[in-house]
């Protein structure tokens, strides 16, 4: 009996010996087929389709617009943001913000949006909890082509139908359709990321920037990796430039950056036109009035630049402070 179990107990050796040896050799291919980088883009590797608006310039330039890397405490490893063509890290806070406030200036300055300051309660809420104004916008004529100003396109659609039931109802009487700014921000998040899987979101800042990439992949500009490599199971998974068509967006760059100084000119205070400085550590916003936040009447004259970011900036960290986990989403 002994020296039967004695073969068998060799067999089974043999052949977990076999069976690991194989294991072991298919583990080492696709660790070496995982290591291959990427073959890089050459100029000209993918045609390029469409315009690219102001939102997609500010993602493609962000190094020129963001901010780079502020530490922050208690910081997702996957909220890190970083500039498509520089690899430069940058503030994803500041980078979203800059993305929605140049297609918001585009749009103001096509006469495609009018913004009005009113009054309202203070939310009691961070980052302004005693802030008695508001921004409220409204849609003057249909919006050009870009991921951001179509997400805000169907905001505006979704308010008009609720208002004409309401009218239709009898419950509100038919007026202009005024409508808060964060009102807006949020539902057009929401459509965004209709188009968004669960398992891709990644919080308020990298969903509004990958909304934005997503397009670009789509038009060219960008190239997605084809597979997952081993250096990005330690990173993020980037798209990749197609520098070539990138490199002839230059003058639509240097285009937007002359609007939004304009802009800036026009419509901001002191503080936006760089000819007075805060006292350090006074503003969150950057280049603002920092005694905007706290004004407690005379709403009707303020500066539309700074009250532009300000009401961005007090948007999206409201919208972030109801995802805490990073992955609940709206």
């Amino acid at each position: 009996m002994e020296p039967v179990i004695a073969v068998f107990l060799f067999a089974v050796g043999v052949a977990i010996l076999i069976g690991g040896f194989k294991l072991y050799r298919h583990l080492m291919e696709q660790a070496a087929q995982m290591a291959e980088p990427e073959p890089e883009m050459m100029p000209g590797d993918a045609e390029v389709e469409g315009e690219v608006a102001a939102d997609g310039l500010v993602y493609l330039f962000g190094h020129e617009f963001a901010q780079g890397k502020v530490p922050k405490p208690l910081a997702l490893p996957r909220d890190r943001a970083f500039s498509p063509l520089t690899e430069e890290e940058l503030d994803p806070e500041d980078w979203a913000l800059q993305i929605l406030y140049a297609a918001l200036c585009d749009l103001h300055m096509q006469g495609a949006l009018e913004f009005r300051t009113v009054e309202r309660t203070p939310s009691f809420l961070p980052p302004f909890a005693q802030k008695r104004w508001e921004l409220q916008t409204i849609q003057r004529m249909p919006f050009p082509t870009s991921p951001v100003m179509d997400a805000l396109d169907v905001a505006f659609g979704l308010m008009r139908a609720r208002k004409q039931q309401r009218v239709a109802q009898g419950k509100e009487e038919p007026s202009e359709l005024w409508c808060s700014l964060d009102e807006i921000v949020e539902r057009a998040l929401k459509a965004m990321r209709q188009e968004i899987s669960f398992w891709e979101r990644s919080g308020v800042y990298g969903d509004l920037r990958n909304y934005v990439a997503s397009s670009l992949i789509a038009q060219g500009y960008l190239q997605q990796p084809a597979k997952e490599t081993w250096l990005d199971r330690r990173r993020s998974n980037r798209p990749k430039p197609n520098l070539a068509p990138i490199e002839e967006l230059t003058p639509e760059l240097e285009a937007l950056k002359h609007r939004l100084a304009q802009f800036r000119l026009k419509y901001g205070s002191a503080y936006a036109r760089g000819e007075k400085q805060p006292e350090e550590g006074q503003q969150a916003v950057h280049n603002v009035d920092p005694d905007l936040v706290v004004r407690e009447a005379g709403f009707d004259d303020m500066p539309l630049d700074d009250c532009l970011r300000i009401s961005i900036f007090e948007i999206l960290v409201s919208l972030r402070q109801l995802e805490p986990s990073g992955d609940a989403g709206i």
